[in-house]
């Protein structure tokens, strides 16, 4: 990963600060699929169907950002941001273990196609500060994710090939429909919005132990 960030001053009320991110990952896993041990089986036998597996995986990605702050006076700021972030996928989401019992009915698979969830998020904020009132803030914010990973269970029906990065052998679904549990990528964009209001003053005017504390309401 690697970044380039800037400061710009305008004016003396206003700063700019634009900024790209560039992060890069590979990954390579060894796993297996194998039907689990059942009720009465000796546990030191080797697992049944059991298929040495491997995974090899690169995504890159250009994260720009831009944040604006403009100050009109000493107790008056309002900010604007851009930023695009990443949430990652845990490693075991993708590592390559597939297994299932004895009469496939039920199929747990790690997804080898699993890609980051992308987000591009826009806030807003205004904040009003003074000895008298402390800080006072509002801001809004506003999320556009792609690719949001979940959780997924779903019947294979009869016929049907499941997707091949989920590394599930043709005997286990030949014939038979069996529940496939996966995370996959949401293939429609998800979106998040909502705002915060925030007040926080340290009551300096208080006095003896009363000077100085903190309240923070949000």
């Amino acid at each position: 990963a690697g970044y380039f960030m800037g400061e710009f001053n305008l004016g003396g009320f206003l700063t700019l600060l634009p900024g790209v991110r560039w992060e890069g990952e590979y990954t390579l896993y060894h796993g297996q699929s194998y039907i689990y041990v059942q009720s009465g089986q000796k546990v030191d036998n080797p697992p049944l169907d059991y298929t040495r597996l491997t995974s090899e995986r690169k995504n890159s990605f250009w994260l720009p950002m831009v944040n604006l702050i403009l100050r009109p006076n000493a107790w008056l700021q309002l900010k604007l941001a851009r930023t695009e972030t990443l949430a990652r996928p845990d490693y075991s989401q993708y590592a390559p273990i597939t297994y299932t019992d004895a009469q496939h009915t039920i199929i747990q698979a790690a997804n080898l196609n699993l890609k980051p969830a992308h987000s591009a998020n826009y806030d807003a904020a205004v904040s009003v500060f003074n000895n008298t009132i402390g800080l006072i803030s509002v801001s809004g914010f506003y999320k556009d994710v792609k690719d949001l990973i979940f959780y997924q269970t779903y019947r294979l029906k009869g016929g049907i090939k499941p997707d091949s990065a989920l590394q599930i052998p043709a005997s286990w679904y030949a014939g038979a429909a069996p529940q496939i549990s996966t995370y996959e990528n949401n293939p429609n964009p998800a979106t998040y919005y909502g705002f915060e209001v925030e007040w926080q003053t340290n009551f300096w005017y208080l006095p003896s132990v009363l000077h100085g504390l903190v309240l923070d309401i949000n």
